[in-house]
């Protein structure tokens, strides 16, 4: 379901009757409105109004999704998303916690060290951030590909090399 609303939106895009993110934002919405407990819809969003600096937004998304994520695929993602949102918006307390809760989690099973680069990246700690990517390197880790292409990286990923 969620491949066929990006569709309609990149359709939208592409035939100029909308922004990527205002078209994405609303089939998030859609998504949302048609199945409210399909996590991947609340991610898209809150990644949506992350990467228009709507962080305010994105972490209210991310907050209300919380529940739907425990123990599920993409929940350090998300957590991640959380993270940099926060720290931007001076909540470093609060992303350093989820940061730590990283640490927990990764006791238990595997997770993207991207993740944790992201919220080092936005509490400032370029060194960390650097760690972070260098594992992710040691890892193989196959979304070390679409970092140039991720909004929230955009402005930083020369940082992280």
């Amino acid at each position: 379901m969620i491949i066929a609303l990006a569709l309609v939106a990149l359709a939208s895009v592409v035939s100029g009757q909308s922004s990527p993110s205002a078209a994405l934002e609303a089939q998030c919405r859609q998504a949302i409105d048609l199945h409210p407990s399909f996590y991947r819809s609340y991610l898209c969003l809150a990644r949506c109004h992350a990467a228009q600096g709507n962080l305010a937004e994105a972490v209210q998304v991310a907050r209300m999704a919380m529940p739907l994520l425990q123990g599920r695929a993409f929940y350090t993602y998300h957590l991640a998303t959380l993270g940099f949102c926060l720290a931007r918006t001076g909540q470093g307390d609060e992303a350093r916690a989820i940061d730590s809760q990283m640490d927990e989690i990764g006791r238990l099973h595997y997770y993207s060290k991207i993740d944790r680069a992201l919220i080092s990246l936005a509490l400032g700690d370029v060194a960390a951030a650097q760690h972070w990517i260098a594992v992710a390197k040691e890892e193989h880790n196959p979304w070390l590909l679409v970092l140039p292409c991720d909004p929230l990286w955009e402005d930083n990923i020369g940082a992280t090399h």
